[in-house]
């Protein structure tokens, strides 16, 4: 992170850590694991507008994995579902930096045969199965089945927040593959500097690096098809710390099914796993040679998977519709939350609605009935305009 913020163009916090996870979550690839048989396997999606400066994080990834001799677990861009495949079988260790993850969000809502090949489909198949053999579909012509031992796949996507938003669906957010995203909003670009190139790594970056490597757990002929991982423990503190928190997200999961929530259940399911996971990343990150889970870890990592947790509940809440009129409503509240006071003139919102009168005044009919909104006066030295305001807000 901090190599990052110090040579980028544009330094954002939030780009660093996206870059620098994944890149931990990938040099640890099939050779830790935790209790659960978790490994450090993440999919990250980085929210973020033209601009802002996404690309030097995937540039210190790319130059780390070419410098260590690692180029070829490197991909860019999912062609297909087959191609994903296809590249475990050469090296059972991935990193995908996928600057167009709209698409694949696309992808997921308009799959709705599910199709065994899709992009989705294998991206949720493969995170489930790093700590599994993973079967290889079968060609025209093949003999023999093909399968990869302990498939690790990192995921480093970005998307424009407008098409992220817009992707969103209650398909999406139930079908498993949101729960298994961490996703960070990386706000505004930062301010510009003279950048460094990405090229030049600081020695400590490259050797640790090249430590994980060469870092070969096990023993064997075989270790590169059938990997033997070592397994990193918690400390006594944070085996407690984890067992709280496992209670607590198995509460709220019970809330959930009792009130037929599907998207809280989905969510809630995940959470404690992503706490194992990512404590994990942040045990390799601070001692690589002699790594234990210790209770900072886990307090950091509980921290950051309930945040997600609780983010993915708040975007289903603003942003998940449930037939067309309802996201009409649900855009039209989350202009008036956005604006100063979350007060707006009723020209400003109609333009910024772009419906037809009728419908404009039906949505607005909808949420004053509801109690979301009201309508108002608002003053200004030229002229009087007429105007709504969120319920609730002073």
């Amino acid at each position: 992170m901090d190599f990052t913020l110090v040579n980028a163009p544009y330094p954002n916090v939030g780009l660093a850590l996206c870059g620098a996870m994944t890149l931990r979550s990938f040099l640890a690839g099939r050779k830790v694991y935790t209790t659960g048989d978790l490994r450090t396997n993440l999919y990250l999606l980085a929210l973020a507008g033209s601009g802002t400066g996404k690309e030097f994080p995937r540039k210190v990834n790319s130059q780390v994995s070419f410098q260590t001799g690692m180029l070829g677990s490197l991909g860019d861009n999912f062609a297909s579902g087959e191609g994903i495949q296809d590249a475990h079988v050469r090296t059972g260790c991935m990193l995908f930096q996928n600057d167009e993850m709209d698409g694949v969000l696309r992808q997921i809502n308009l799959d709705r045969e599910n199709s065994r090949e899709s992009i989705p489909n294998i991206l949720l198949t493969l995170y489930t199965s790093a700590g599994d053999v993973y079967p290889i579909r079968v060609k025209a012509n093949q003999k023999d089945a093909i399968h990869v031992d302990q498939p690790h796949l990192t995921l480093f996507g970005t998307a424009t927040p407008q098409y992220f938003y817009e992707a969103l669906s209650k398909r999406m957010l139930t079908n498993g593959f949101f729960a298994r995203l961490n996703i960070i909003d990386v706000g505004k670009r930062g301010k510009g500097q003279t950048p460094g190139s990405a090229r030049d790594l600081a020695d400590e970056i490259l050797e640790v690096a090249k430590w994980w490597s060469e870092f070969e757990p096990g023993s064997g002929n075989f270790l590169n098809f059938h990997p033997k991982p070592a397994r990193i423990e918690f400390t006594s503190d944070a085996e407690t710390a984890i067992t709280q928190l496992r209670e607590e997200t198995e509460d709220e999961y019970d809330k959930a099914d009792d009130v037929g929530d599907e998207v809280a259940r989905t969510a809630w399911s995940r959470t404690c796993e992503h706490t194992k996971k990512l404590a994990l990343i942040y045990a390799c990150s601070e001692n690589h040679v002699e790594p234990h889970i210790s209770f900072d870890a886990v307090r950091w990592a509980s921290e950051f998977a309930l945040q997600q947790t609780r983010r993915q509940l708040y975007l289903a809440s603003v942003h998940v519709a449930e037939n067309p009129f309802h996201k009409e409503c649900l855009k039209f509240l989350n202009k008036i939350n956005e604006a100063e006071d979350k007060v707006m003139a009723r020209r400003d919102l109609m333009r910024a609605m772009r419906l037809k009168a009728a419908e404009f005044d039906q949505v607005v009919l909808t949420l004053v009935q509801q109690g979301e909104i009201e309508p108002t006066v608002i003053q200004s030295s030229a002229r009087t305009t007429q105007g709504y305001r969120a319920i609730g807000v002073e």
